[in-house]
C-alpha cells in the first residue's frame, strides 16, 4: 500500500513540477517576444500563449488532484491504523 502510494503521488508531483517548469520557460519566451513583437508571426505567438495556458491548467488540476488524493489516502491509512490500535487496546486486560 505504501509503495503504491509513493509511486502514485511521486508521479503526480512530477507532472506538477514538469508542467510548472515548462510554463515558466514559455513565460520567458513570451516576455522575450514582447521585446521584439515584429520578429514573430501571430500564429507562433498564439501557439506559445495557448501552450502556456494549457500547461498552467494541467499543473493546477494535477496539484488539486494530488492534494485531494493525498488527503484521502492518508485519512484511509490513518483510519486503518486507528482500527488496528483499537483492536490491540480491546485485547488488553
Amino acid at each position: 500500500m505504501t509503495k503504491h502510494g509513493i509511486f502514485k503521488f511521486g508521479l503526480q508531483l512530477s507532472i506538477v513540477e514538469i508542467t510548472t517548469i515548462s510554463s515558466i520557460l514559455l513565460l520567458k519566451t513570451i516576455i522575450s517576444m514582447l521585446s521584439e513583437p515584429d520578429k514573430y508571426s501571430m500564429a507562433y505567438k498564439i501557439f506559445i500563449f495557448v501552450s502556456f495556458s494549457v500547461l498552467r491548467l494541467i499543473a493546477i488540476f494535477a496539484r488539486s488532484y494530488y492534494d485531494l488524493d493525498v488527503y484521502n489516502y492518508f485519512r484511509y491509512v490513518q483510519t486503518k491504523i486507528q482500527v488496528w490500535l483499537f483492536d490491540l487496546t480491546c485485547d488488553l486486560k
